[in-house]
């Protein structure tokens, strides 16, 4: 049998578009997870799945409905990408993760007997097929499965139609997705199933338009989360951090509008359960705050792996209703797949100062050419070397009532995690 340690590395032979955007050419296809799926008996058929697409607010929906779900007692599942400090975070079954050793019996599992030929197949497919071959052999009752790129053609997709959720769609991802938002929202409502059910938002005229037109083409019934107010009884019961976040109160909004769906379909919940869903659900790295004490100098930490424009706004937000005029410093690294030009352009002048970090990755934006891009929009830039060095030059230069945001990227999170604890 396959250690786990070898499993991880043999992994990251496959041919991986999360660390290598920048030089894979974005060709996508389901026919290569359906092949693996079919040599292991199709896994993906035992359950029932709620599926999850969207430019933000993925990950925080599928945290809500999935703890929602296993307060009322369901057997649950949940895949989830990309990982912060562990790759077993993407893979787990009642909400713990899945075990070193079951991990690598499912990478065993998917190479003897769903890998024709490994070197057709990529990362994400030999994850996703062992997400679903554990989801399967442990007979959960229900999944809750976030998209990794888009919706049409990610290997997500082969799943059977139930329930589909599209959160708020903008810009990202325009090299694979199209540079419309008509064209990312008719990728992200391949999702949507004949004769399936649509949970969304009422959001811009375009997007309002591509997805009803799916629904129409698909014969499948919507539902529109309402979220300008805290929704039914549970106002009061909720946490601050939800009730004064205008970005939280949307994903909470759909969240719950899922669960009304799935009532109709056999799996009943209560506000109870969303109450705590919301009280024990983490969301790491989607604005997160943390405090951080050096000496006798204490500083606010947000914490947000956004990468896109409507993040930025998002945390623009958020800065204002926290921060309270209180000076804004931001650490940003990012991938050079995503439109920093325009992530920075919302962000940066919300900051007195935006300390631009290099990355250890091939496939960064130079910290160079990240400083250039928020020079446009904040008069203090500067370079760091890495996250670490960046974060310790943004606490020595910040006041004591001031607050440093870290965003950009989930794939220096870890690292920034660290340095808070």
């Amino acid at each position: 049998m396959t250690s786990y340690a070898k499993a991880l590395v043999r992994l990251d032979d496959f041919s991986n578009f999360e660390k290598k955007a920048h030089l894979l050419k974005p060709v996508f296809s389901l026919q290569g997870i359906s092949d693996i799926l079919s040599r292991l008996g199709d896994p993906h058929t035992a359950f029932p799945c709620v599926h999850v697409a969207g430019t933000v607010g993925k990950g925080s929906v599928c945290f809500i409905t999935e703890a929602a779900l296993r307060a009322a007692g369901y057997r649950t599942g949940l895949y989830m990408s990309p990982h912060i400090r562990d790759i077993r975070e993407r893979i787990r079954v009642n909400g713990r993760m899945i075990s070193q050793k079951d991990f690598a019996r499912m990478y065993d599992a998917i190479m003897s007997r769903g890998l024709a030929r490994p070197d057709e197949h990529t990362y994400f497919e030999a994850l996703t097929a062992m997400a679903f071959e554990y989801f399967a052999e442990q007979k959960i009752q229900i999944a809750v499965i976030e998209t990794g790129l888009g919706g049409r053609l990610d290997s997500t997709n082969v799943i059977p139609g139930f329930v589909s959720v599209i959160t708020r769609i903008g810009h990202d991802h325009k090299a694979v997705l199209g540079g419309t938002l008509r064209a990312i929202a008719t990728e992200k409502a391949g999702i949507i199933k004949p004769g399936a059910h649509l949970v969304t938002l009422i959001q811009n005229a375009v997007v309002n338009q591509t997805l009803h037109d799916a629904c129409v083409k698909t014969n499948a019934s919507a539902s529109w989360a309402i979220h300008n107010s805290p929704p039914g009884r549970i106002a009061d019961r909720i946490p601050e951090n939800f009730s004064t976040n205008r970005f939280y109160m949307e994903n909470l909004s759909l969240s719950r509008t899922v669960l009304e769906v799935l009532c109709d379909l056999g799996f009943p919940t209560t506000e109870e359960h969303l109450v705590k869903a919301l009280n024990t659900a983490e969301f790491p790295a989607r604005m997160q705050w943390r405090t951080v004490t050096r000496g006798r100098k204490t500083v606010r930490v947000l914490i947000d792996a956004g990468h896109n424009p409507p993040a930025a706004r998002a945390m623009k937000r958020e800065l204002v209703r926290q921060a309270q005029g209180a000076p804004v410093t931001a650490v940003v690294g990012m991938m050079r797949d995503k439109d920093a030009p325009s992530f920075l352009k919302t962000l940066a002048p919300a900051c007195r100062a935006v300390i631009c970090a290099r990355l250890d990755a091939a496939r960064a934006w130079p910290a160079e050419q990240l400083a250039t891009f928020a020079g446009a929009h904040c008069p203090t830039v500067h370079t760091a070397p890495d996250v670490v060095s960046a974060l310790e030059m943004a606490f020595k230069s910040t006041p004591a009532n001031g607050v440093i945001v870290f965003t950009g990227t989930f794939y220096a999170i870890d690292r920034v995690l660290d340095w808070t604890e």
